[in-house]
């Protein structure tokens, strides 16, 4: 999002409400859960909401929103940079009911989705929708107007939600906006003392007595009664729980807090136009880059900056000055649990904006370095995500999106697919898709490599996890796009198609397009991946919805498609698995099961040799059931199958004879 009521903000784009210079600190919301590689993405998506909903304050507007989503499942957003439309957006959606992360509509078209932007079929019952145009020009919301109507119309057919935030170019003026929608827009704005209440939810949320802010100093009550950008209010709460814990009253925690949230990159510049020597300008940097590692991690990377190795001479090392005191010249220390910090708050935030703002020469050295300093030993997990982080938010921030791009993959290319490149690599491609700017460039960019011949085996590992584990949340269809050309190109490799039959298989809808790419493919090597991803599961049950995939004509009018192609490429040892699984749905005795033998033999296109082979294999799979000792009922259920797929294959062959066809007379 590109605003917040709370320190979450799931982008890198900034936005700068007011004069003066900007900047710019990210939160990207809770620290992950210790057992986070173990959670689903959905669950961890839930769990990223659930927080921001608890630091949450209401705007002004915000429960009129909430009405008009109610009664018409769509609402438009519009208001001032900096008031929290995006928050806020996320709240409306996650109060409508449904089982489905909120889902982020692009901005770009998808293959052969290219008639439209707004296309109603890729709307699910129950979906939530967010469409986030607020970075977006006059014509883009021209057209996306024009599509608007029977996308609507699905929305409300289907019990959906639609929540759009509107043009920042349109924000307070109903130029642009056609007279249908004028009813389903609302403003979002500033409610009274709401800075003040965003402080509060920050101090409970730390263990702090609220109520302290009775005593706040003039200048802090003055700071915010200005109306700061509501990502800055979140800085200075988040600063102010952090001062809380250096020591001091609490007037001393608001006024450390304020010189952070006001300490500007001209500050910086004047630090560090106070260090004449290389080294100590080196370690600035890297303290900034790595604010909060430990201390010989920080001093291995300023090495690693400086591109030098140490003498060997211990006569020479003893001669350098130590670390306490190089770091006491930069005004950091080096506290009690060995992390190197900055004695100021948002020191380092003021230090990362001006080294890529006022050094441009300086971007690509210190690219190439984080490509190499996220390997450093001593870095903890959790210093590597603040390090790729603070590189993607300053690559984006200075639209450089390719600099985030190639160093996603050089990490793709380290050697151990388990190292710590490989976790940088996915975190930053995850940190560029967030993008509200850039995010759909990150997904074209994904797109063309999924759709490479030439892609190397560990980044085609990044791209699987990125697009399962991010991707498939806030774009499920894209995710299902690319995860399918990925394993077209896997070779004798199952991971892409295990991702994809996951992806599918958790969403009915997701399922029904993916027979839909399978159906009309050219490719020989979607029968296999029709196969794999085509368990009797999914398709019988109905997870809430009035019936099953299984029940719906399109839906087997696909199936059928897709086995009429395994039957004319494969041959029967290659489809025995899946079609042993479909007999033995059927015997159990699932919702329309019995619609699997129909979809089989419609598959045999009325070939004779192929309903032989179907008739020969549900027989040998039927005496080979019964010899399991599974009972007496699960013995008679089997051996009348054979019977039941001869009857409907003769049922099939007459009412292919007793048709009406064009005649081919003269």
């Amino acid at each position: 999002m590109s605003e917040s009521a709370s320190t979450f903000i799931g982008s890198s784009d900034s936005v700068h409400a007011g004069s003066g210079p900007q900047t710019n600190n990210y939160y990207m919301g809770p620290p992950p859960p210790k057992d986070a590689q173990e959670r689903s993405p959905r669950k961890l998506a839930e769990d990223e909401l659930r927080w921001l909903h608890r630091h949450f304050v209401p705007p002004d507007g915000f429960h009129q929103a909430s009405d008009v989503l109610e009664k018409h499942r769509m609402v438009l957003l519009d208001g001032r940079p900096g008031n929290g439309r995006g928050t806020a957006a996320r709240i409306l959606l996650r109060g409508m009911s449904g089982p489905s992360p909120i889902q982020e509509l692009p901005l770009e078209r998808e293959e052969e989705d290219s008639r439209c932007l707004l296309d109603p079929e890729m709307i699910a019952h129950d979906d939530r929708l967010l469409l986030d145009l607020s970075t977006a020009k006059e014509r883009l919301w021209a057209g996306v107007q024009t599509e608007l109507s029977p996308f609507r119309q699905a929305i409300r057919d289907r019990a959906a939600g639609l929540v759009i935030i509107l043009p920042t170019v349109l924000s307070g003026s109903g130029d642009g906006l056609a007279p249908a929608l004028g009813d389903l827009r609302r403003f979002i704005s500033r409610a009274p003392d709401m800075e003040l209440d965003i402080v509060k939810h920050h101090m409970r949320s730390s263990g702090l007595d609220p109520t302290m802010t009775d005593l706040a100093p003039a200048r802090v009550t003055d700071y915010l009664a200005h109306a700061p950008s509501l990502s800055r209010v979140a800085t200075f709460a988040q600063f102010l729980c952090e001062a809380a814990g250096r020591g001091g009253d609490f007037t001393d925690w608001c006024e450390e807090a304020l010189r952070g949230a006001l300490r500007t990159p001209e500050q910086a510049a004047r630090q560090f136009g106070t260090l004449r020597r290389g080294a100590d300008r080196a370690l600035l940097v890297t303290t900034a880059m790595l604010h909060g590692a430990r201390a010989d991690a920080v001093h291995r990377a300023t090495e690693l900056l400086l591109g030098e190795e140490p003498p060997g001479s211990v006569r020479t090392l003893l001669r350098r000055r130590a670390l306490t005191e190089r770091l006491a010249g930069i005004d950091a220390e080096i506290t009690a649990g060995d992390r190197v910090r900055f004695t100021g708050l948002g020191v380092d935030g003021a230090v990362r904006t001006l080294i890529w703002r006022d050094f441009p020469d300086l971007r690509e050295p210190l690219r190439d370095w984080a490509g190499q300093a996220v390997g450093l030993p001593g870095l903890t997990d959790t210093d590597r995500d603040r390090l790729v982080e603070r590189v993607a938010e300053q690559c984006l921030v200075t639209q450089r999106p390719d600099d985030l791009l190639d160093l996603t993959k050089q990490w793709a290319s380290a050697p151990r697919s388990d190292g710590p490149a490989f976790r940088a690599a996915a975190h930053g491609l995850r940190h560029g898709l967030r993008s509200v700017r850039y995010g759909g460039r990150f997904r074209h960019q994904i797109y063309d490599l999924s759709t490479s011949n030439q892609l190397s085996a560990p980044l085609r590992h990044v791209l699987i996890g990125v697009c399962a584990a991010e991707m498939s949340v806030s774009h499920p269809y894209a995710a299902l796009v690319r995860l399918h050309h990925l394993a077209r190109r896997e070779g004798t490799g199952s991971e892409g198609r295990e991702a994809l039959l996951k992806l599918v298989g958790e969403n009915h809808h997701l399922l029904r397009r993916m027979l839909d790419r399978l159906a009309s493919s050219p490719w020989r090597v979607d029968p296999d991946i029709f196969l794999y991803v085509s368990g009797p599961g999914p398709l019988t049950d109905s997870a809430g919805r009035s019936r099953p995939l299984l029940a719906e004509s399109g839906v087997r009018t696909r199936l059928v498609r897709c086995w009429s192609a395994v039957f004319r490429d494969r041959t029967a040892a290659q489809w025995a698995p899946a079609a042993a699984a479909w007999l033995a749905a059927v015997c159990a005795g699932a919702p329309y099961a019995d619609r699997f033998l129909d979809v089989l033999v419609a598959g045999c296109e009325q070939r004779g040799d192929r309903f032989g082979l179907l008739y020969r294999f549900a027989g040998e799979w039927a005496a080979a059931r019964q010899g399991r000792d599974e009972g007496p009922t699960a013995d008679r259920t089997a051996a009348a199958l054979p019977a039941r797929v001869l009857q409907k294959i003769s049922a099939a062959q007459h009412e292919w004879i007793t048709s009406p066809r064009e005649s081919t007379a003269p």
